[in-house]
């Protein structure tokens, strides 16, 4: 196999096993409201990376 096919398909295989992490974050991630604050020792990121956002999910304790 030439080194550039093995180069690309390198490649993709990277982007395909990242595109399932990020799936599996956001499926094992629970929604949240959208004026929920962080919890002390949070990534800084904003909120809808990792978490799906709706207004109708439950509010949760957050110790600051």
């Amino acid at each position: 196999m030439p080194t550039g096919t093995k180069i690309v398909a390198g490649l993709v295989g990277c982007v395909v096993v990242l595109g399932i992490g990020y799936g599996m974050l956001r499926m094992s991630s629970r929604a949240i409201r959208p004026d929920q604050p962080a919890p002390a020792g949070h990534y800084s990121m904003t909120c809808g990376v990792c978490h799906a956002i709706s207004a109708d999910a439950s509010a949760v304790e957050v110790v600051r």
